[in-house]
């Protein structure tokens, strides 16, 4: 799993700060950030490059609260290409 980071909502604008140290695995890739959990708040998907295992980091607008995998061991030449709320629940899903 890549390390924490930081991640802010200013002013309840679309707008968001990322830091991040610099200790993440260049085979760690965000690929979206999106409501996963339907709290309303932004969370992280994470795909590793090289194993393909898909990470999630549950956040609550000022750090991390949760995640895990949503998949392991996925072939690495799949690469997630989009989110979205495929059933209308309020929660994000890759198709």
């Amino acid at each position: 799993m890549p390390p924490l980071p930081l991640l802010y909502s200013l002013l309840s604008l679309p707008l968001y700060l990322f830091f991040h140290s610099d200790g993440i695995p260049d085979n760690w890739q965000l690929k979206a950030i999106a409501d996963f959990d339907g709290d309303g708040k932004a969370d992280m998907l994470w795909q590793n490059t090289t194993t393909g295992d898909v990470y999630v980091w549950l956040m609550d607008g000022a750090g991390i609260i949760g995640g895990g995998f949503v998949v392991r061991g996925m072939p690495a030449l799949w690469q997630l290409l989009t989110v979205a709320d495929y059933n209308g629940d309020g929660k994000a899903k890759s198709p």
